[in-house]
C-alpha cells in the first residue's frame, strides 16, 4: 500500500440520520492509491427513535376560501369510488353530506355525485357506507390549499366522530393552515382520532407522547399507539416501534424482535428501514447469521431511495467488492450523489478518487473543490491539503471559486 496514503478507519456520525448511523458506528474506509482496506466495524451502539412527522404532504396554494366555482368543479369531479357496489340503503342513504353553502345532501343526491380521486401517501379521509366509500370533500378541499373551507367543512364530521374529519382537524391546527396553530388542540383531536383507530393519527399521537412537548412525555403510550399504527399497515410507524423496541432492549433479543418491523417497511418502500437491514444482514445482528449480499441488495435500495449514508456505504463497498462486484466507477457515481446532498464523508472520499483517479480519470481541480467543502465542515485530510497547496496559484482560486458555488442538490 502507498505509505501516503494510510490504511485510516474512522467512524462516522454524518448524514441524512445521524442516529441510524449511531445504531452501527458504521466504519469508514479511507481511499488507498489503488483500493480500499477494510473497516473495522464497531459494535452496534444503543438505538434511538427516530421521529417523523406526520405524512400528509400536499402543494400549499395559500389559505385561500373556497369559490363556488371551485365548489362545483370538486362536486362535478366526485366519482362513486366502487361501481359495483352499493351502498346500504338503511347505513348510507340516510347519511347526509354537508356541501359549502351548507345546505344538506341525501344519500340518493349523494350517490349519483362524483367522487374525487385523490392521489396521496396517506390514509385519506373518508366517509364509509358499507360497502360505498365516499372520498371526503373537506380533504379534497385541504389537498388544493383551501384550508379554511377544509377545516369548515370538516369540523361537523370530526364533532360527530369521524375519526378521519378528526385527523384532519389536527393537522389543521397542527400545521396552522387556515386556522391559527394550536398544538394543544391538535394533539386532542389526535388523540381522538387515534383511540378511534386512524392509524394516520395513532402515529402522529405516538411521536406526540413521545416527544413530551405538548402533552406530558408518555413512552409507554407513545410505543402502544405506534405499534397501533405499525400493525394497521404504516410503514414509518413500523420503522419508529423497531428503533422503540430495540432503544428497550438494544441486544440480539430486542433486534429479533424489531426485525419483522424493520422488514415491512424496508418491503414498503422506506428507504431508513431498508438501510437497517443492510446493516442487520451486515452484522448478523438478529440473524442466525450474516449474509453481505444481501446486505449489498438492501444497502443498494436504501441508495436508491436516496438515503445519503446507504449511497456513501454502497460506494464504499463497491470500491472494495465488498457484497458483489468491485465497480469503481459506479462507487464514483453513488459518492457524487451522497456528496450532493451534503454528507461530509462522502465529500470527502469522493475528493480522494478525483484525488489518485479511482472510478475516473485523475483530477486534482474537483479533487481539491470537493476537499474544500468537506474541510468547511469540519473533515480534515492532511494528503488533500497537501495536494491544494502543491495547485498553482490560479487553480487554488478556481478550486476554491467551485467550492462556494456549490450548493446541496
Amino acid at each position: 500500500m502507498n505509505k501516503s496514503i494510510p490504511d485510516i478507519t474512522k467512524p462516522y456520525f454524518l448524514g441524512r440520520s445521524t442516529v441510524i448511523c449511531s445504531l452501527f458506528g458504521i466504519g469508514i474506509l479511507i481511499l488507498a492509491s489503488a483500493s480500499f482496506s477494510t473497516a473495522q466495524e464497531q459494535p452496534i451502539s444503543k438505538i434511538k427513535p427516530i421521529y417523523l412527522q406526520a405524512p400528509i404532504k400536499f402543494e400549499q396554494p395559500g389559505n385561500k376560501p373556497l369559490s363556488p366555482d371551485d365548489l362545483a368543479a370538486l362536486n362535478t369531479a366526485r366519482i362513486e369510488n366502487d361501481q359495483k357496489q352499493s351502498p346500504n340503503k338503511d347505513d348510507c342513504s340516510l347519511r347526509s353530506l354537508t356541501n359549502a353553502a351548507g345546505t344538506k345532501t341525501t344519500g340518493e343526491e349523494a350517490k349519483k355525485e362524483k367522487s374525487l380521486k385523490l392521489k396521496t401517501d396517506t390514509q385519506a379521509p373518508v366517509i364509509k357506507c358499507n360497502q360505498a366509500v365516499f372520498v371526503d370533500l373537506a380533504f379534497g378541499a385541504y389537498q388544493r390549499g383551501y384550508y379554511l373551507s377544509a377545516f369548515k367543512l370538516a369540523l361537523p364530521r370530526a364533532e360527530s366522530g369521524d375519526p378521519a374529519a378528526q385527523t384532519l382537524i389536527a393537522e389543521l391546527y397542527d400545521k396552522g393552515q387556515g386556522i391559527a396553530l394550536d398544538k394543544r388542540k391538535a394533539a386532542s383531536w389526535y388523540r381522538f382520532a387515534a383511540k378511534a383507530g386512524n392509524r394516520e393519527a395513532q402515529f402522529a399521537y405516538a411521536n406526540i407522547l413521545a416527544k413530551g412537548k405538548t402533552v406530558p412525555l408518555d413512552k409507554k403510550g407513545a410505543a402502544d399507539f405506534m405499534q397501533k399504527a405499525a400493525d394497521a399497515g404504516h410503514h414509518k410507524a413500523q420503522f419508529n416501534y423497531a428503533q422503540m423496541i430495540i432503544d428497550n432492549r438494544p441486544n440480539y433479543q430486542g433486534f429479533v424482535e424489531a426485525r419483522p418491523y424493520y422488514e415491512k417497511a424496508a418491503k414498503g418502500g422506506l428507504a431508513d428501514a431498508q438501510y437497517v437491514l443492510a446493516r442487520m444482514h451486515a452484522t448478523g445482528e438478529g440473524l442466525t447469521h450474516s449474509n453481505i449480499s444481501r446486505a449489498r441488495k438492501w444497502m443498494t435500495l436504501a441508495a436508491i431511495g436516496g438515503f445519503d449514508t446507504a449511497q456513501l456505504e454502497l460506494a464504499i463497498w463497491m470500491a472494495i467488492g465488498k457484497g458483489g462486484p468491485k465497480d469503481e466507477k459506479a462507487a464514483l457515481n453513488w459518492f457524487i450523489l451522497s456528496s450532493n446532498q451534503g454528507n461530509v464523508i462522502a465529500q470527502n472520499r469522493l475528493a480522494r478518487m478525483y484525488a489518485f483517479g479511482l472510478g475516473t480519470d485523475r483530477n486534482l481541480l474537483k479533487a481539491s473543490a470537493w476537499h474544500i467543502l468537506a474541510r468547511r465542515a469540519g473533515k480534515s485530510d492532511g494528503e488533500l491539503d497537501e495536494i491544494f497547496r502543491n495547485l498553482p496559484n490560479k487553480d487554488q482560486k478556481r478550486a476554491i471559486k467551485i467550492a462556494n458555488s456549490w450548493h446541496t442538490r
